[in-house]
């Protein structure tokens, strides 16, 4: 077995990364559709902005067994590696894993990054996946220093007037503000008009949310940094439903939520971010945020059927609004942290 950085230009060796990753996904995240081989193909190759990425790969025999792509920015956290790494279920437990990290950290040291970070989904009593992500993690050393609930929202459940009463009842103690709403990624670029407001919500992201024990600095969000991550969503032919809030008396941008989906998985989406700003709330802007953003995905994409999230155990307040909506209890997430 040995390990080698990918050449972007080798489409053979990403193609079976692919393959591994979808052995894995079966696996580790039953119920999660894997990326689409060419929407795979542009996270592992296509340019970052202000970033770099490298793909570390195992192979053997010539095959490739394993992979480890590793995200490094430049605009903020120059300290932190960001890994997100497989190996295929048949060829666990023999070194694979660890001769990535050992080619990771490689990576690392040689861009000056100290600090790994690689989250993991375990299963929660009764539910799929598995533990081999957890068990590498620790056996490697790592400390568990954020964990999250992750959640599924069955559209075939849910209750539409109670939905409804949500909304309603959220907008009645939101006097004063007023929602924006667009669609991004592979459907056209972010709104010139939310650029400012999403990227001073984005640059102090870590300040206004839980990050347990996670050695972060807030994040540098420029209108432009915006731009290049909608742009790398389009590649991966990623289609995004946005909701923000403004508030009329100044008229910035105070709140965002948005739900990611893609033609090759047309039944699954996924809920990203989810923020309203600190001195914002108590006025329900969550639950806001989300029930109208929900309407707008299903009447865009009537074909979803799931929609996941991921949510901090220690933001109570917004798993409250999750569970209140129907999502339920699907896997757990755990994000480990490793000093090298």
């Amino acid at each position: 077995m040995e390990t080698s950085r990918l050449h972007h230009a080798d489409t053979a060796s990403v193609d079976q990364a692919h393959e591994v990753a979808a052995a894995a996904f079966a696996v580790d995240r039953p119920g999660v559709p894997l990326l689409a081989r060419d929407a795979f193909r542009a996270l592992l190759t296509g340019p970052s902005h202000g970033g770099i990425n490298v793909t570390v790969l195992a192979r053997e025999g010539g095959r490739v067994v394993g992979f480890a792509f590793v995200e490094m920015h430049e605009e903020d956290n120059r300290h932190l590696a960001d890994v997100w790494a497989m190996v295929e279920p048949g060829r666990r437990h023999q070194g694979i894993g660890r001769a990535m990290f050992d080619s990771v950290a490689e990576v690392m040291r040689e861009h000056g990054r100290d600090t790994l970070h690689a989250e993991v989904n375990v299963p929660i009593d009764g539910g799929g996946g598995s533990l081999d992500g957890r068990r590498f993690c620790e056996a490697a050393g790592m400390e568990a220093a954020s964990a999250s609930n992750y959640l599924r929202l069955d559209l075939s459940t849910v209750d539409e007037s109670a939905i409804e009463r949500l909304r309603r009842e959220a907008w009645s103690k939101a006097a004063g503000y007023s929602p924006v709403q667009w669609i991004d990624g592979a459907d056209g670029d972010t709104p010139a008009e939310v650029l400012e407001g999403l990227a001073a919500l984005l640059s102090r992201f870590y300040g206004d949310t839980p990050t347990g024990t996670l050695e972060v600095e807030e994040l540098a969000y420029t209108p432009e940094r915006i731009l290049a991550d909608n742009a790398r969503n389009a590649r991966q032919n990623r289609r995004t439903v946005n909701t923000a809030i403004r508030h009329d008396a100044g008229g910035e941008v105070i709140a965002w939520t948005k739900i990611h989906f893609r033609d090759s998985a047309p039944q699954y989406g996924m809920q990203g971010i989810t923020m309203v700003a600190r001195e914002h709330r108590g006025h329900r802007l969550g639950t806001v945020l989300k029930t109208e953003n929900l309407l707008l995905a299903v009447r865009t994409a009537p074909s979803l059927a799931v929609i996941d999230t991921d949510n901090a155990k220690d933001n109570a307040p917004m798993l409250a609004v999750n569970v209140a909506m129907g999502f339920e209890p699907f896997q757990d997430a755990v994000i480990y942290q490793l000093k090298l």
